[in-house]
């Protein structure tokens, strides 16, 4: 069963204001209502991208990398989270840029293990809806087994 946070749900979860949530535009699904809703998958790639900006600010690169790499991989990310195994995001100093693979053989510090995160979240998204079980919509509170067929 899929499990959703709202932008403010999900701002608390993540450490950051709804504000920044939305301008980031990272991980959103939208609901046939027009609801901006995260599930787990969406908060990973929100807290991939703060460990992919942190690691590109301290190369001395753009922060705006990091977001276009996640954004540009988002539907890549998100199938890897689907997959078996230990897929990672690979880092590039050099150059700059990030992929996603299965594994890999690069050093520690150019790489970002997904499936953690993932299981963090995972964990966020499920405490918060064991504590508020509803979530509002933009027009009405809905239990949230009951939106999975409206996503």
């Amino acid at each position: 069963m899929a499990n959703f946070l709202t932008v403010g749900e999900a701002a608390d979860a993540l450490g950051v204001t709804p504000r920044q949530l939305r301008y980031l535009g990272i991980g959103a699904i939208t609901s046939v209502d027009g609801s901006r809703l995260y599930d787990a998958d969406g908060l990973a790639l929100v807290a991939l991208y703060g460990r992919v900006a942190a690691r590109f600010e301290a190369w001395g690169l753009p922060v705006w990398r990091a977001r276009a790499a996640l954004l540009y991989l988002e539907a890549d990310i998100r199938a890897a989270c689907l997959q078996r195994g230990a897929p990672v995001l690979v880092l590039d100093p050099w150059r700059g840029v990030v992929r996603v693979a299965a594994s890999t053989s690069a050093p520690k510090t150019q790489t970002i293990a997904i499936r953690p995160v993932l299981a963090e979240m995972r964990a966020r998204v499920a405490h918060t809806r064991t504590e508020r079980p509803a979530l509002w919509t933009g027009r009405a509170f809905t239990r949230a087994p009951e939106l999975v067929a409206a996503v």
